[in-house]
């Protein structure tokens, strides 16, 4: 009976310190979900910052894009002309071939001057106005 008893007390003895052990003391637990809600927070506060910081970038490369369209039809039109160089052996292929790129920045206002000039075949004051969209558009495109 008393081997009967000393099982039964060992028994209940493990049974408990198995039990107290098992868990988590609360003050951790509780200190680890307040630390897990921070950096959740946190990264939705990042992610939000990539987000805009990506708009921007994306924002900036369709200007660049814009602003080195605009100054590559100058360095095509314009500055053979000034020189004084001979034109494209192919004016109207050439102009088609710039039109494209023109439309390709969906710029309503130098595509209509573009298109102007290219009615007018050439005319000086299409031209001119081309000429003086396209110079001071490229500051401010890259604003």
């Amino acid at each position: 009976m008393v081997k009967r008893w000393l099982l039964v007390g060992g028994i209940l003895l493990l049974v408990s310190l198995l039990l107290t052990g098992c868990g988590v003391p609360k003050e951790d637990y509780e200190a680890v979900v307040t630390e897990r809600d921070s950096v959740q927070s946190e990264l939705q506060s990042v992610s939000g910052e990539l987000s805009a910081a990506q708009l921007t970038i994306e924002a900036q490369e369709q200007a660049m894009a814009q602003a080195t369209t605009a100054a590559e039809i100058i360095n095509a039109l314009f500055v053979p002309a000034i020189k004084g160089e001979e034109g494209p052996a192919d004016p109207i292929g050439f102009l088609f071939e710039w039109r494209d790129k023109v439309e390709a920045t969906e710029d309503a206002v130098l595509q209509g001057l573009f298109d102007a000039m290219m009615d007018s075949e050439g005319g000086d004051q299409e031209l001119t106005d081309l000429f003086i969209y396209l110079f001071e558009s490229i500051p401010r495109i890259l604003e």
